[in-house]
């Protein structure tokens, strides 16, 4: 008799989808069987459902204060929002704060998030300077379980390092077996385009994409994977919003760099002209939102193998903060809401259009980015042994997505009038159901740290499953 078995559901694995029982005793899947094999104490009855496994998202900001503006979500209320989605692990950022150091600001973030998530959670560390200290401060960084390093090659005298600076954490990281995440867009691009605009008198959220064009991407990401090359430094380009990166991905497999990236749902269903409506300003987001062509580039590049995720990059304003600026688009706050939105997004438009497998859709959401930081096979997959983080997800639920009916902090989301099909119904987190028929049943203090791991550089190619 199990603590749990979710009973006759399609259960779904990165690489095979069958219909059957899942035991959990523990917190933990100890034996998967046959349709209606398995006994419980409780049972989820998963009849007509997909039981994926609990989904990860590695790209979130939470509490996110950065000059005037500051995101709405607490850990709690972005873990709900997570759970609600059916995200079971997230990844925030511990970026330091102007005078704080790497192992400071780690420790700030752990105490923030001990005893306030609903779901379990890793932290990636940042670099905002690259000075002798952070550079000293790496190893152990690594090594306390943020072994994944975020660098922005954008937004002067807050985040950005220099390329050389890069370089220099670069060696490092490869050096001690971690990880770094790149935001990659030319700064002196941008800052050019921007001053021009200045000079016409036209700064609204309106030229937000003509100011952020994808060559300034493109650019910075040829550089970045010049210096994967150089380093042999695992590296993972976050958000990538443009076509013109396969090129650049294409180049880095065949040079077999250890390179790997991300898109999001924003950019893989919505298009500039989101920046002509009236409340284009809801929709800044650096890289800002791409044209057709970019958007088809990227679901064809998913289908190649080229990129390996898509996480949510949520960054939750609200109308109010995306509104007090919307006639200087520098002055804005950059960043959209997605945590809970972004596997039924990707589901609706990926699966039920036939353009991802229900596998596929699984490595894309979970199991990739679990392998990526060293929690598979404990994260991302329904087997014998991993967590029992679980979706039961109805495929058959249509409904319209309403930004001020989501769980979410904020008061909208960009897919505000979508009509989506597909909708978790039951979150479990190690064995404890968090959600349940859409409603927060678990409680704010049951998600523990999970330390990350590195990997090594020279051989994460021949580890990582290839197209």
């Amino acid at each position: 008799m199990h603590d749990t078995v979710i009973r006759n559901g399609t259960v779904v694995t990165p690489e095979y989808t069958f219909e059957g029982d899942v035991g959990i005793d523990d917190g933990t899947i100890t034996s998967i069987g046959r349709p209606h094999e398995l006994a419980g104490e409780a049972v989820q009855d998963a009849t007509g459902q997909l039981v994926f496994p609990g989904f990860v998202d590695s790209h979130v900001h939470v509490n996110l204060a950065l000059g005037e503006f500051t995101t709405n979500d607490s850990f709690a209320a972005a873990t709900a929002a997570a759970a609600r989605g059916g995200t079971t692990t997230i990844v925030p950022f511990a970026i330091p704060d102007a005078d704080e150091s790497l192992l400071d600001a780690f420790e700030r973030r752990q105490a923030e998030a001990a005893g306030n998530a609903y779901v379990d959670y890793g932290l990636h560390g940042c670099v905002t300077r690259a000075s002798e200290r952070a550079l000293s401060e790496l190893p152990h960084l690594i090594d306390r379980g943020a072994a994944s390093i975020k660098l922005f090659t954008v937004y002067r005298d807050r985040l950005m390092l220099t390329h050389g600076e890069i370089r220099d954490v670069f060696e490092v990281v490869a050096a001690h077996g971690g990880l770094c995440l790149v935001h990659a867009e030319d700064e002196a691009i941008i800052a050019h385009l921007i001053d021009r605009q200045k000079r016409h008198g036209v700064l609204d959220y309106s030229v937000h994409g003509t100011t952020h064009p994808d060559v300034s991407e493109s650019t910075a990401m040829w550089t970045i994977a010049d210096l994967v090359g150089e380093t042999c430094c695992p590296t993972f380009f976050v958000h990538v919003s443009t076509g013109r990166a396969r090129q650049v991905l294409e180049s880095a497999q065949r040079r077999n760099l250890p390179l790997l990236a991300e898109t999001c749902p924003h950019y893989l269903t919505l298009t500039e002209d989101v920046y002509d409506r009236r409340d284009g300003e809801r929709f800044v987001c650096s890289p800002p939102v791409r044209d057709v062509t970019s958007r088809d580039a990227l679901w064809s590049m998913l289908d190649d193998g080229l990129l390996q995720t898509v996480n949510s990059d949520h960054c939750g304003y609200d109308t109010e903060q995306k509104r007090r600026h919307r006639g200087d688009v520098t002055r804005m706050p950059n960043g959209l809401p997605g945590v809970e939105t972004r596997n039924t997004v990707l589901y609706s438009e990926g699966v039920t259009t036939g353009r991802l497998s229900l596998s596929e859709f699984v490595r894309l959401t979970s199991t990739n980015i679990a392998r990526m930081l060293g929690l598979y096979p404990r994260k991302g997959s329904v087997a014998i042994g991993s967590d029992a983080d679980l979706v039961v997800f109805d495929p058959d639920a249509e409904w319209t997505v309403d930004g001020s009916t989501l769980q979410q902090a904020s008061d909208y989301s960009p897919f505000d009038g979508f009509e989506v099909r597909g909708r978790p119904r039951v979150t479990l987190v190690r064995g404890e159901p968090i959600v349940e028929e859409g409603t927060l049943v678990g409680a704010p203090d049951h998600g523990a740290f999970l330390p990350t791991s590195g990997v090594d550089a020279l051989d994460l190619f021949s580890r990582w499953p290839r197209p």
